[in-house]
């Protein structure tokens, strides 16, 4: 790709101007399209074969797009979408992640239509904050869902006799590239901790709320209150369920036992 200087200052170009008039930057925009073509050049990232094989679990599994859209305005709105400056989820990662949730998902659990997509965010927050991430990565692709096994630094095992070589930081989530065994397509995402932070007060939030009926609005004069997806979008509002959950389920002292 040849980058024109003087077309990107608005500068109009002259039947009579001749190429070396110009400053021009040469810009590699390249990458290998295919699986094959990646690993006999050694690059090791088929984004083509990526992008198709997202677009074809959306299709099969329609629930996963209107999710991630509020997951990802929901990470938006805690600044939890940043990888590289501050370590959040990728929409990538995120989008590999509801995949490999929903392909783990039992056929029969059918919810009604009225009420499916509000119980999948919430059966999904509960899993994205309980699942013991710090031992277990996990693999998505063509093949079917795969759990790895993670030593306590946060290593991946070798598994099948498999070499491993990246080394992941502890405590960070591990994704393997649906086309490449070596890469973790999350290893960016270094607090990813904080980001289960938030996740976990959402669930809380959704999870604890309730709202005056009807009735009492209309004749007990009680304001319509924010809607429970606005409230998990304000951080004031998570930073206080945080606050909550941890209280609630914080060690409690017996107080059965004598003191001494």
């Amino acid at each position: 790709l040849i980058v024109d200087t003087a077309l990107l200052e608005g500068e109009a170009e002259t039947s009579d101007q001749s190429e070396s008039s110009h400053s021009c930057i040469p810009v590699d925009i390249t990458f290998y399209s295919r699986k094959n073509q990646s690993e006999s050049s050694g690059a090791g990232y088929s984004p083509i074969d990526c992008r198709d094989f997202v677009k074809e679990e959306l299709e099969k599994n329609k629930i996963i797009r209107p999710i991630v859209l509020v997951l990802k305005q929901f990470l938006f709105a805690h600044d939890m979408n940043d990888v590289y400056g501050k370590g959040g989820l990728s929409s990538h990662s995120l989008i590999l992640l509801l995949i490999f949730y929903f392909n783990s998902v039992k056929s029969e659990d059918v919810l009604p239509e009225e009420c499916e997509h509000g119980e999948w965010l919430v059966r999904i927050l509960h899993w994205l904050g309980e699942f013991p991430f710090d031992h277990i990565g996990m693999a998505v692709g063509t093949k079917g869902n795969e759990l790895i096994a993670l030593d306590s630094t946060g290593f991946k095992q070798v598994i099948q006799g498999r070499a491993v070589p990246q080394r992941e930081t502890a405590g960070c989530l591990y994704i393997e590239d649906p086309f490449n065994k070596d890469i973790n397509v999350a290893r960016s995402s270094y607090n990813w901790w904080q980001v289960r932070r938030v996740l976990q007060g959402a669930h809380y939030l959704l999870t604890h709320h309730s709202e005056a009926a009807p009735h009492q609005r209309i004749f007990g004069g009680i304001p319509e209150m924010t809607s429970p997806l606005g409230l998990i979008m304000q951080q004031s509002k998570i930073a206080t369920a945080i606050e909550q959950a941890q209280k609630e389920f914080a060690p409690r002292k017996d107080s059965s036992a004598k003191k001494t």
